[in-house]
């Protein structure tokens, strides 16, 4: 163990020397990612974190000092040992994006540039599993500023990801403002039909969401009928069991459309021709809102 330690050292005051005589920043950069992998070594562990089937080393004082998470679940009395080693399971964090946590734990920060937005949202959400609310705000404002291409074209899946529980405030915020200004963000996505449908009933729910209520119709009625792919083609020839597959598809969102700010347009142009999904309670109520 001592004799893997000192060469541990030597290689790594051989790689700062050289650093220092050739003024090599990217040398400097490599030696800072090794780090993680150093302190990760058999002789320096005494956790193994187990993810989906891939285990990794990690030391306890470290992630301690780093998380409250693992200060509460390292210090329990139940946690599994597996001889002096503490195990501990994290069945929703992917490997990759675990190592790539490891280097906010043993450096203190990340460098979000070299990483692709589907990483940055999978660590946003280990960052609020780990509790980091320091890196939870800076991968928010890193995505919003440096991941606008990235966005746009994986709008949908950004919602699934950052609508599934309460939390990433600064980027629902943005999304929501997103289609405000344009809903077809939503109306036009070819990926509208993967829209889970708790995170579309959480967008309608917003309180800064204030889209046209009859475009969210629009966005309700073309979802619904992605959901349902055995509907025939062209609304004219559908029958009663279509009818009835596109109201079982969406009868849990219909409720979350605010009809009273319905327009009389968009009632008899958008909702009067798909009156057969509603049920007779809210067709009576539209009805008696439009009378008004």
């Amino acid at each position: 163990m001592e004799g893997d330690t000192l060469e541990s050292l030597s290689r790594l005051s051989i790689d700062l020397l050289e650093f220092l005589y050739k003024e090599d920043y990217q040398r400097l950069l490599n030696i800072a990612d090794s780090f993680p992998e150093y302190y990760c070594r058999e002789n320096q562990f005494d956790v193994i974190v187990k993810i989906d089937g891939e285990d990794c080393y990690c030391n306890s004082d470290i992630l301690s000092s780093r998380s409250s998470y693992f200060r509460t679940a390292l210090s329990h009395d139940y946690v599994v040992k597996k001889g002096s080693y503490i195990i501990l399971e994290e069945p929703s964090i992917s490997p990759d994006t675990f190592k790539t946590m490891l280097k906010f734990f043993y450096r203190g920060g990340i460098n979000l540039n070299n990483l692709d937005g589907e990483l940055c949202i999978s660590l946003l959400k280990a960052a609020e599993h780990f509790r980091l609310e320091e890196l939870i705000e800076e991968l928010q404002r890193h995505i919003i500023h440096n991941k606008t291409t990235w966005l746009q074209f994986n709008f949908i899946r950004v919602i699934n990801g950052v609508f599934v529980e309460d939390g990433d405030e600064r980027i629902r915020h943005h999304l929501i403002h997103k289609v405000n200004d344009n809903p077809w963000y939503l109306l036009k996505s070819d990926e509208l039909k993967i829209l889970k449908s708790s995170c579309f009933i959480s967008v309608m729910d917003d309180e800064c969401f204030y889209v046209n209520q009859g475009t969210v119709w629009d966005i309700l009625i073309r979802w619904g009928i992605q959901q349902s792919p055995t509907l025939r083609l062209g609304v004219p020839n559908w029958t009663y069991e279509d009818w009835m597959t596109l109201k079982e598809a969406i009868k849990e969102l219909i409720p979350h459309i605010k009809f009273s700010k319905v327009s009389r347009n968009d009632y008899y142009g958008k909702i009067l021709p798909y009156n057969k999904v509603l049920s007779t309670k809210e067709q009576n109520l539209n009805d008696e809102m439009i009378v008004q």
